[in-house]
């Protein structure tokens, strides 16, 4: 909304309701909650994805589809962080299982430099994807004026 792209902030916030709907919808389907939360759920993510398609057009499942792909995405970054949590315990449990001081200290060693270097890596190169790959393109506008943070003078200078 504040830089003119009034239709695309209305279609943003019809998203984000139909995504909420939708998952209070399926709650309601497990019976999790309350069957009447479900159904207004339901009617809520109905109503917001004829709004959408109004808004943007035959593209708007597409879109609504796209958002639910990245939240399971970082589904996936909160998985590998529960994977290394495991990881650690297995580590742990194995290494006290072995009884003798020196061979519980390497196994228990060689897990957790295996989890640190996973921990490390995987979660950096995901999240990056997520961010550059996914993202960028959504909230990237071209043009505008020029970055300049290290100029002498005015409000970016830095000494």
């Amino acid at each position: 909304f504040r830089v003119g792209h009034n239709k695309h902030g209305l279609f943003e916030i019809f998203r984000f309701v139909g995504l909420l709907s939708l998952i209070v919808a399926l709650f309601g389907a497990l019976h999790k909650i309350p069957n009447v939360f479900g159904m207004i759920g339901a009617g809520l993510f109905v109503g917001s994805l004829v709004v959408a398609l109004v808004i943007e057009g035959i593209a708007a499942p597409l879109e609504i589809l796209s958002a639910a792909g990245n939240m399971f995405s970082f589904a996936r970054l909160m998985a590998i962080g529960m994977s290394s949590a495991i990881l650690g315990m297995i580590a742990n449990l194995m290494g006290g299982m072995v009884g003798v001081v020196v061979l519980t200290i390497l196994v228990a060693l060689i897990f957790h430099i295996l989890n640190l270097v996973l921990g490390l890596f995987d979660p950096t190169v995901q999240g990056l994807r997520l961010q550059f790959v996914e993202f960028f393109s959504k909230f990237f506008m071209p043009g505008g004026r020029v970055y300049r943070p290290f100029r002498k003078g005015g409000s970016h200078y830095v000494a």
